[in-house]
């Protein structure tokens, strides 16, 4: 037995060997996210696994987790600078660097929901191309987006509005922190990677999350109550040192070009649905989550009225530097309007009521 597994040992580190030695470019990738999370098993590594398949295994994608390759905040910059050959970042994370893609999702109508937001974005780009000039000094192969994030508490449920009065919350970005304040919200900035232990602590009442983040970071082990008030979908970059691409021959450009495109596409979609709809789920059934709440139709149009002057000046700033801000307001309302239902006709919280049944 003991020869037998020698030889069967040997063999496996042989194999191994030749899967390693027949990738001609290993592409290290930097994620702020740890290996557990749902993003990774269930969109990122099946695309990084689709490169591979298409170029027979040319081609590889390395990933580093959990900000090991550097902070969240440092993510585009670890790109352009060489540290890491491909990274997925959040536009929100970099206050004031993509000031037209941090913004665009995050001025989010608090009464509507929208499950996929990424035709909003894809057909302002189409329409205001220049908005893309702000991504620079590295390649962008695609952006995905999440369903709406919403405010979660541990123990005070938001049923009204007036609830939120004093309540500490974690703000994901500066756009919600600025939209927050206006509903006399204490808001509490952290990264993200702390909110877990602030909410455990009771150094904080809640978050803005969507129900995805329930599951893949276990805030609902914390999150009990989740208040359909929408304030951003997060706009997330896939992007790849101008450099390193080059280098690269043009067939495996073409796949990485090809595998980031339609399929990206796709595949992400398909993933936020999905996971979204699963984690209410597993957020009721197996963490403890209590109650998923509709705030009344003047609580609504009170929290729109309140923060509109924070999505005026944002409009507002794009107009002084230079981007057409009034129309780009005009087509971006006449989208969501199209794009979006309102939060009682949404398939999520048709989701909850069925689970609830």
């Amino acid at each position: 037995m003991k020869k037998i597994s020698v030889l069967a040992l040997a063999l496996i580190f042989a194999l191994a060997g030749q899967a390693l030695a027949a990738a001609e470019f290993t592409l290290t990738l930097n994620l702020p996210i740890p290996p557990i999370h749902t993003r990774w098993a269930k969109a990122l590594k099946p695309w990084a696994d689709e490169i591979s398949r298409r170029s027979q295994g040319r081609l590889e994608i390395e990933p580093y987790f959990a900000e090991a390759l550097s902070p969240r905040s440092e993510t585009y910059e670890s790109v352009r600078s060489g540290i890491a050959d491909l990274t997925e970042g959040g536009f929100e994370a970099n206050t004031g660097q993509f000031p037209w893609h941090e913004g665009i999702l995050s001025i989010s109508n608090p009464g509507r929901a929208m499950l996929n937001p990424m035709p909003l974005l894809q057909s302002m780009q189409a329409k205001y191309p220049e908005a893309l000039k702000e991504i620079a000094g590295v390649r962008l192969l695609f952006c995905h987006a999440s369903p709406d994030l919403i405010i979660g508490t541990k123990s005070r449920p938001v049923r009204k509005l007036t609830d939120l009065k004093g309540m500490k919350i974690q703000a994901n970005s500066a756009l919600i922190a600025e939209r927050l304040k206006k509903l006399g919200v204490s808001v509490v900035s952290m990264p993200i990677s702390d909110v877990y232990t602030a909410l455990e602590s009771g150094v904080i009442d809640g978050t803005t999350l969507d129900f995805e983040l329930l599951v893949a970071r276990r805030f609902g082990d914390q999150v009990k109550h989740m208040t359909a008030l929408s304030l951003q979908n997060t706009l997330f970059y896939v992007i790849i040192n101008e450099g390193v691409y080059r280098s690269l021959p043009p067939e495996l450009q073409k796949i990485l070009d090809d595998v980031s495109g339609k399929f990206a596409e796709d595949l992400f979609s398909t993933y936020w649905s999905e996971s979204e709809t699963a984690a209410v789920a597993s957020w009721l059934n197996n963490m403890g989550g209590k109650e998923m709440i509709i705030l009344s139709d003047a609580d609504y149009a009170q929290a729109d009225k309140l923060m509109r002057p924070v999505v005026e000046d944002w409009f507002e700033r794009l107009n002084k530097s230079g981007l057409p801000g009034k129309a780009m307001k005009k087509l971006r309302d006449d989208l969501v309007g199209t794009l979006s239902v309102p939060w009682k006709d949404s398939p999520l919280y048709r989701r909850y009521l069925d689970v609830r049944q």
